[in-house]
This record gives C-alpha cells, structure tokens and sequence, in this order.
C-alpha cells in the first residue's frame, strides 16, 4: 500500500495540476486551489504529492497563513478508503515535528466524516465551527 511522496518545488508543480485533473468528486470537500493559483505552493512550509504506479493520487501540505499552520490533505475520489489519506497525514505529522512546528491547524467539512474520523484519531481536538465546517488544531509534542 506504501505511496511514493514527492517534494513539490518550483520545477514540478505540473504534477499538482496532474492530481487536481484526476481528483474527481474530491475537490468537492478539497476546495483549496478553488481560490488559490498553484503558485502559492512556493510560500508553503512544504507541499507533496503522493504517487502509486507513477499516477498522482494524493496531495499534502503545510501552508503558514496568519501565524497559523495549516494542514491539508486530498486523496482522489476513486483512492479514497485504502488507507492513503492517513499515510499522507503521517508524513505531514512527521515533517512538521522536524520543522518544530508547535501547533497544527485544518479545517474539514462536517460532511466529510472519514476525514474527520481520521484527524481525531490521529490527536486534532475540535476548536471551532461554522454552519458545514469543522476546524481543528494539534499540539505538536517537541522534543
């Protein structure tokens, strides 16, 4: 099930462009390049793009806005369930305790309850929500 990561930078953003084409039904929870030009990938603390048999499925990041650390994540409709979601928080989580990042941020759709399933399981504790989104945080144990 192990995915192939790749670090995006400015030489292989095509292949974010690549996973939004193939997402399907996922950029209707994931609606982050909605309001967004994939250049912003340049200011983020880091951006990946998960791959299985050389197809981009998954996509991560960790975009500092305001202070704030936030995290998100997209795997492509048909992928959704065998486990990749979590593989890609895993190496988010990862990243940030190496960058010393304190706290963690993200918001999901309430409707969206595989992925929120998932970021309980994994420490995010509720902080605030909106009419159809939940947000969450994590505190990071540094070491």
């Amino acid at each position: 099930m192990s995915l192939n990561f790749i670090k995006i930078d400015q030489e292989n953003k095509n292949l974010i462009e690549e996973f939004l084409k193939t997402a399907g039904k996922s950029l209707d929870t994931f609606r982050y390049f909605k309001t967004r030009d994939i250049s912003v990938v340049e200011k983020h603390r880091v951006t990946v793009v998960a791959q299985k048999n050389n197809v981009t499925i998954g996509y991560g990041h960790l975009d500092e806005d305001s202070g704030k650390v936030w995290l998100g994540i997209a795997v492509a409709y048909d992928q959704i369930g065998k486990g990749y979601g979590a593989e890609i928080l895993d190496l988010l989580l990862l990243t940030s305790l190496e960058m010393k990042i304190k706290e963690i941020f993200l918001s999901v759709d309430r409707s969206n309850q595989k992925a929120i399933n998932l970021y309980r399981k994994n420490g995010f504790v509720d902080y605030m929500e909106d009419s159809d989104i939940l947000y969450f945080k994590r505190l990071n144990i540094l070491k």
